[in-house]
């Protein structure tokens, strides 16, 4: 007869001693599994800031007003203040609202914006600096319901918790780089046109002078209107210099080159304009 048999009351205290230490183990997994699992991740916790907001202390002034934005504006809506810092002043024991593009290796167009949640920590970046503030306004606008209606006027929600599910991966790339309008509404407030992602500069990106009405300037009279004046419109029986004639086959191949040569002189720039001149004296 085995030692077990001749001890049932053994046997049993030793089960119930298993359980007694086994069940406290199990339940202190379990919850810590829930916690972890959890599908939120706070930046605000019933008005108590949860992380901060991190950038790089190279970041520059642009990067510098996302962050100050950010937190301004997570303020007007929960009341919690969350302090800005840079990476090497950081708390290694707080989640952290990460800002900027130096936090990941991801390569990015320059217009891109994102966030996303990774380890309990939320990321915003842009491609570049302006995109990264772009990409705070995104966030705030999509995922907090922030509205800018006028240089003057703004809806913001009042939430004593904010909260990002851990899911959360947003990225966009316009298709239109240049979103420029031409009103002083923009180029009188460009805090504003920040907040909506239009461009407030009046051709970005653009050859110097070739912005809008360019043909004059690829095909200047005093280098080709004696010798040809058949490149120009023709208007009541006689050539002048108002536009140029688009049905002329060398005039498409001048054009062309000129356009080449001014992108080798500004290689810097990514955007001309080739359109015709402000007037409406054409063929």
């Amino acid at each position: 007869m085995t030692t077990e048999n001749k001890n049932p009351h053994l046997l049993i205290r030793a089960m119930k001693l298993n359980t007694s230490l086994f069940l406290p183990l199990f339940l202190l997994i379990l919850i810590t599994s829930m916690a972890c699992s959890s599908s939120e991740v706070y930046i605000v916790r019933d008005g108590v800031s949860q992380c901060e907001i991190v950038i790089q202390a190279e970041a520059d002034s642009t990067v510098q007003k996302a962050a100050q934005e950010l937190s301004t504006y997570l303020a007007k809506v929960s009341g919690a203040n969350l302090q800005v810092v840079f990476s090497e002043n950081r708390d290694p024991e707080q989640h952290a609202v990460f800002l900027g593009v130096g936090f990941h290796s991801e390569t990015m167009k320059p217009h891109t914006i994102a966030y996303h949640v990774e380890e309990g920590n939320l990321y915003i970046y842009g491609g570049n600096p302006k995109s990264t503030l772009y990409a705070v306004y995104r966030f705030l606008e999509k995922e907090l319901g922030c509205m800018w209606l006028s240089p003057e006027a703004e809806k913001i929600p009042e939430l004593k918790s904010i909260e990002i599910k851990r899911n959360t991966d947003y990225s966009y790339t316009p298709q239109v780089e240049t979103r420029t309008v031409h009103s002083r509404l923009f180029y009188n407030h460009h805090d504003f046109a920040d907040k909506l992602g239009v461009t407030y500069e009046a051709f970005p990106g653009y050859v110097p002078g070739a912005g809008v009405h360019t043909f004059h300037r690829f095909m200047s009279e005093d280098s080709y209107y004696e010798a040809h004046p058949e490149y120009y419109a023709l208007r009541n029986g006689k050539r002048i210099t108002t536009q140029l004639c688009l049905s002329n086959e060398d005039v498409l191949r001048i054009v062309i080159d000129s356009v080449k040569s001014y992108f080798r002189s500004y290689p810097n720039a990514g955007i001309i304009s080739v359109s015709q001149d402000d007037n409406t004296q054409y063929c």
